[in-house]
């Protein structure tokens, strides 16, 4: 099986090094490592142009940052029109694989059928769980667990390893997310037709800065609290294309979510509640394209 990573990457410099070099040391050669830089600093276009120079990686440098979402739109693309691997291991900048976690995964792929997406055991740095990539777990979860694998609904990108045929079939990200929630959107467009995993034995490390879920009302940064705006938005959208259960799911969320700013221990409350309001109701009309894939781009 042939493999490209797909690393989206925005003024982390010293992670993207770190990341990279941990491709680099995979057990399992990587066919291909596809870089998307969303108009980061020059340091970060001048250390990427000199790997691209040496053959190791290909990089694509984007004119302005349309965000993660639109990062991986763009490396997907990249993936279907200028490679013929079986598989897009997808990535944050700051995602940092140990030596076997391409090779874990791959172990599983000749034991596992109509695979749509298998994703890593993500830790923080600390080793404990990583809590924004905590997979979904399917209605079946118990189906594989004779092959050390759980079965899953939705995960995040950091360690998805996307089947060729998944993309194909589903088409891209929605760029117009932005920021957050695209990975739980495409995941779930991809189990919707494919079987999907999360492989316990493939490890990856999460280098955020706290391990912490994305919250609201836990943010004590008020120069991050409008980027809120994009995760209940999305969050709406996707709730309103899987049926009434989880757009009542969502209401409930939301209604927890304004509970927890005006009770809990937190700053900022007019301006998390404003958010909210606005990321919740732009939800509502919230109807982007979802790009499929041309056929035409399929490499022979």
């Amino acid at each position: 099986m042939k493999v490209a990573a797909l690393v989206v990457t925005y003024n982390k410099l010293d992670l993207l090094k770190e990341c990279l070099q941990a491709l680099f040391n995979q057990t399992h050669p990587l066919n291909h490592i596809i870089v998307i830089d969303n108009a980061s600093e020059q340091t970060t276009q001048d250390y990427l142009t000199v790997l691209s120079q040496q053959g190791r990686i290909n990089y694509v440098r984007l004119p302005r940052n349309i965000g993660g979402a639109g990062g991986f739109n763009a490396g997907l693309k990249t993936f279907i029109k200028h490679t013929q691997d079986d598989f897009a291991w997808i990535m944050d900048d700051d995602t940092i694989p140990t030596k076997t976690a391409l090779e874990k995964m791959l172990s599983k792929t000749d034991k596992l059928t109509h695979l749509g997406f298998l994703c890593s055991n993500v830790k923080w740095t600390n080793g404990e769980p990583s809590a924004m990539n905590i997979p979904t777990l399917a209605k079946n979860w118990t189906g594989a667990l004779d092959e050390d694998v759980v079965a899953v609904k939705a995960a995040s990108f950091v360690s998805c390893m996307v089947a060729r045929t998944a993309v194909i079939k589903v088409g891209y990200p929605i760029t117009d997310f932005f920021i957050w929630g695209d990975d739980v959107e495409y995941t779930n467009r991809v189990s919707k037709y494919f079987n999907c995993y999360l492989v316990n034995k493939s490890v990856v490390i999460h280098k955020m800065a706290e391990n912490k879920s994305v919250n609201i009302a836990l943010e004590n940064n008020p120069k991050r609290i409008a980027r809120y705006y994009y995760s209940f938005r999305n969050r709406h959208f996707t709730a309103r294309h899987k049926g009434f259960e989880t757009s009542a799911y969502e209401f409930l969320f939301v209604l927890n979510s304004v509970r927890r700013v005006l009770f809990g221990k937190n700053s900022h409350r007019l301006m998390k509640l404003k958010v909210i309001f606005k990321g919740t109701m732009a939800g509502l009309s919230f109807n982007p394209k979802i790009e499929q894939v041309d056929l035409s781009d399929l490499k022979d």
